[in-house]
């Protein structure tokens, strides 16, 4: 099930939005939002087909004159086709990693399957997977085709979901890691390594990680390629990617943080959590920031050495007395005479 969707940045802005606007106001923008993520959560191939525009209109929370909220998404093109038989217009092309989360979630049930049963009986149980399987598709290829034609620079000619295979197992058929090889009637002089120890990845993610700068404390290769095709998947450029990556080295060398643990990690780096991702940041050196460093790391060394910085000379001649007679202060030492 799908925990999110894309949305523009450049929709408050678009001529379709301000026309529904006019139409329905603030309250109907705020609708379309909320229709667009219950699909995203219950239709994610975008297809409303068997719902009234009634039950759309639920599904939306639309409070207002029934049936002017889907009339005014059907005036501006935000959704298409007749009553009964309505779809959000290009939706597969604007969400292909929402549309294809049925794919997706057939396709594990399908390797599970597959695991303990062979590809004739997951064929039988996952007919939808086997045939997207045989059609040469994948999770995204069904639903982002649109997008692929268009020549999308994001999607490109493969898939998104294609991209996620061949990042971490080189395979779109492979079955999901497993701790073990699987067992054999008879034991094997040299058993297969485990599929761990077959991992691969794209050329695009090698070179982002070859493009990071050099850490303090090491990094987490496999973490990092998850993350980066998570991003892949969501529509992000791997061209943006690499030169943000980029960009963050050039940073990390001139202010001095490149081999130290001050240098993020590429799995932190790649990853979809932080908005906007920090491949899209300027990563502009500005200056200061070596100082400030090594301030940083000199701040033990120099709590450590207070004491000997410390000016005992203008201390009243009584003071020293009386504290150790309490028990408090630390006790005086040659170098605190009075002259």
């Amino acid at each position: 099930m799908n925990t999110d969707a894309r949305i523009s940045v450049g929709l408050p802005g678009h001529p379709k939005t301000k026309k529904l606007h006019r139409r329905v106001g603030d309250a109907g923008c705020w609708r379309l939002i909320c229709l667009w993520l219950w699909v995203a959560q219950n239709k994610p191939d975008g297809d409303l087909a068997g719902m009234s525009d009634e039950d759309i209109e639920i599904a939306a929370d639309w409070n207002g004159e029934p049936d002017t909220f889907v009339r005014a998404l059907v005036d501006v093109r935000f959704v298409d086709g007749e009553p009964g038989a309505r779809r959000l217009h290009d939706w597969c092309e604007h969400n292909p990693w929402a549309s294809g989360a049925d794919l997706r979630s057939a396709k594990a049930s399908w390797n599970a399957v597959k695991r303990h049963h062979g590809e004739a009986e997951a064929d039988r149980r996952v007919p939808e997977w086997a045939a997207a399987r045989n059609a040469g598709g994948g999770p995204a290829d069904a639903a982002s085709n649109a997008a692929s034609n268009a020549g999308s620079k994001v999607v490109g000619s493969s898939s998104n979901a294609a991209a996620s295979d061949q990042a971490m197992q080189g395979s779109a058929d492979s079955n999901a890691p497993s701790p073990s090889p699987s067992p054999s009637p008879s034991p094997s002089p040299s058993p297969s390594p485990s599929p761990s120890a077959q991992q691969r990845y794209t050329s695009d993610f090698l070179a982002v990680w070859d493009a990071k700068p050099l850490r303090e404390g090491g990094d987490d290769k496999a973490r990092a390629a998850k993350n980066y095709v998570a991003a892949v998947a969501a529509g992000h450029d791997p061209a943006v990617i690499l030169a943000g990556m980029q960009r963050y080295a050039e940073f990390c060398n001139a202010s001095k943080r490149t081999g130290t643990q001050f240098a993020m990690r590429a799995a932190n780096f790649v990853s979809l959590e932080h908005d906007p991702p920090y491949w899209l940041q300027d990563w502009t050196y500005k200056g200061g920031t070596e100082d400030k460093l090594q301030s940083d790391l000199n701040r033990g060394a120099a709590a450590e050495n207070l004491d000997d910085r410390r000016d005992y000379r203008n201390i009243p001649p009584d003071f020293w007395g009386a504290a150790q007679a309490s028990g408090a202060g630390p006790a005086r030492d040659a170098g605190a005479e009075q002259g």
